[in-house]
C-alpha cells in the first residue's frame, strides 16, 4: 500500500509515472481528455469576451449615430476603437494560450511515448 501511494504522490507531483512504473493504458486517454477540457476553457472564455465586445461595439455605434455633441462623437469613436483593439489582443491571446496548449500536449504525448517504449525495452533486457 505505501508504494501504491508513493507512486501516486509522484505522479500528482511530477505529473509523470514513477521511477519503475510502466504507464497505464488510459494515460493517452486522460491527458486528450484533460487538454480538450483546457482548450474548450479558453475557447469559451475568448468567445465571451469577443461576444460582449461586439456588443459594446454595436451600442457604441447607436449611440454615436443618435448624438450630435463634437466632443461626444470623439469620445465615443475613440471608445469604438478601444473596444476593437481589445478584440484584436484577445485574438492574439487566444492564439498565444491554443499554441502552448498544442506545445505542452505533444511534449507530455512524447514523454508518454517514451515511457512506452521504455516499459516495453524493459523486459527484453532483463
Amino acid at each position: 500500500m505505501n508504494e501504491d501511494m508513493n507512486k501516486a504522490y509522484h505522479r500528482i507531483l511530477f505529473d509523470k509515472n514513477a521511477p519503475g512504473e510502466d504507464p497505464d493504458a488510459a494515460a493517452r486517454e486522460r491527458l486528450h481528455h484533460e487538454f480538450s477540457r483546457k482548450r474548450n476553457i479558453v475557447m469559451w472564455i475568448t468567445w465571451g469576451f469577443l461576444f460582449f465586445e461586439g456588443a459594446m461595439m454595436v451600442a457604441l455605434m447607436l449611440v454615436f449615430v443618435a448624438e450630435s455633441n463634437t466632443k461626444t462623437l470623439i469620445a465615443l469613436a475613440a471608445l469604438f476603437i478601444v473596444s476593437f483593439e481589445v478584440t484584436v489582443l484577445m485574438k492574439l491571446w487566444y492564439w498565444v494560450v491554443h499554441t502552448r496548449l498544442l506545445l505542452v500536449r505533444e511534449v507530455k504525448e512524447m514523454r508518454l511515448e517514451l515511457a512506452e517504449l521504455a516499459a516495453r525495452q524493459k523486459p527484453s533486457q532483463e
